[in-house]
């Protein structure tokens, strides 16, 4: 499982103490914040990367938001109005 740290973002053109992107502890998933705005996971394998799913959020002005099975947001992309 690979977990943010309390009130961790990430972050697509991060700064220093930033990131913006999350793997796995088996090293095969990865989740990337892009430069353009659209989030990414790919799965790892035999050195290549494969997108299973996308945000399709690049370059646009919406709001995503994570929720666990208890309706809880875990992650947003604060992209809303962008």
């Amino acid at each position: 499982m690979a977990t943010l740290p309390g009130g961790g973002a990430l972050f697509p053109n991060p700064q220093q103490g930033q990131q913006n992107s999350l793997v796995t502890d088996n090293g095969s998933f990865q989740l990337i914040m892009q430069q353009d705005g659209n989030l990414v996971l790919y799965k790892t394998a035999n050195l290549a990367a494969t997108a299973i799913w996308a945000s399709h959020t690049n370059g646009q002005a919406v709001g995503q938001v994570i929720y666990t099975l208890a309706q809880k947001p875990i992650w947003a992309s604060h992209t809303q109005g962008r």
